[in-house]
């Protein structure tokens, strides 16, 4: 799965979250939902050529952002997905720290590791609060 379809993804759930009334915690976390779609977007979009390692790491840090939003929102009832999205967003951490030695496959193969568990996580909430 490429970030873009997750980015559809994130953006299919926060547009379906936002018509659920009955459950407080949905809008808050459907809100959050759309702050993390914000910045994958902004990480897919980061020219690493043009401005370097450190703007891929900026931006993998508003995306660990975001992510402990959304695990705030959702841990109680997504235990799973959230330890799941957690462990990937670490593991593309180390995997982007570590380019030099570890080279881009590493890279690539945390990315569909954070896009796997992050799609996972907008199924769940879909499915539960987003009906």
């Amino acid at each position: 799965m490429s970030v873009a379809t997750l980015v559809v993804a994130l953006a299919f759930t926060a547009a379906a979250c936002g018509g659920d009334d009955d459950d407080e915690s949905a809008p808050t976390l459907c809100d959050d939902v759309e702050a993390l779609q914000s910045s994958v977007t902004d990480l897919k979009n980061v020219d690493v050529v043009a401005n370097g390692v450190s703007a891929l790491e900026t931006a993998v840090s508003d995306v660990t952002t975001n992510v402990e939003t959304v695990v705030e929102s959702a841990s109680d009832e997504f235990s799973d997905e959230v330890d799941a999205l957690q462990e990937s967003v670490q593991a593309l951490g180390s995997a982007i720290t570590n380019v030099v030695s570890g080279g881009t496959d590493a890279v690539s193969n945390a990315v569909t590791g954070v896009e796997t568990a992050a799609t996972n996580l907008v199924d769940a909430v879909e499915s539960e609060q987003c009906d």
